[in-house]
């Protein structure tokens, strides 16, 4: 989901330094601090939101390997995020092991019908979108 590195190269930094460390610079110290705790949060939301996605993902499949519920989960991915079918049949191959986009796209209708795989996946990209404006946000200030 996230195609903009700068947030999770920005936590990695941040992730070497302890709390009063980073409170230490001058000016944006409690900013990246709460940046640290925020991205934090979101990557252990996002990794239940990946495992509950996989598990829904492996009910409604033949596949019976995290390997393949992870194609599907990246299809489901792109297809959450406004691509289209057609869009994502005409880039790279995403799939192997008999897996189709077919097949990829009914799960990704099964799932859209889920209400509660709908509200995670609504969580998730706020989230991201919340991580990754702060960073930008961040990065401004930085270059000012």
């Amino acid at each position: 989901m996230l195609t903009n590195n700068f947030p999770q190269r920005l936590y990695g930094i941040l992730e070497r330094y302890n709390k009063a460390d980073i409170l230490g610079v001058p000016t944006s110290g409690n900013t990246l601090y709460r940046f640290k705790l925020d991205y934090y949060e979101f990557q252990t939301v996002t990794k239940n939101w990946e495992s509950n996605m996989k598990t829904k993902i492996g009910q409604k499949v033949t596949v019976r390997f995290d390997l393949g519920w992870e194609m599907y989960l990246r299809y489901f991915i792109l297809r959450a995020t406004g691509h289209t079918k057609k869009s994502i049949d005409d880039g790279p191959n995403l799939f192997n092991y008999s897996i189709t986009s077919d097949d990829a796209e009914r799960v990704v209708i099964e799932l859209m019908s889920d209400a509660n795989a709908v509200q995670q996946t609504t969580v998730i990209k706020s989230s991201l979108a919340k991580v990754v404006q702060d960073a930008n946000l961040i990065a401004s200030t930085i270059r000012e």
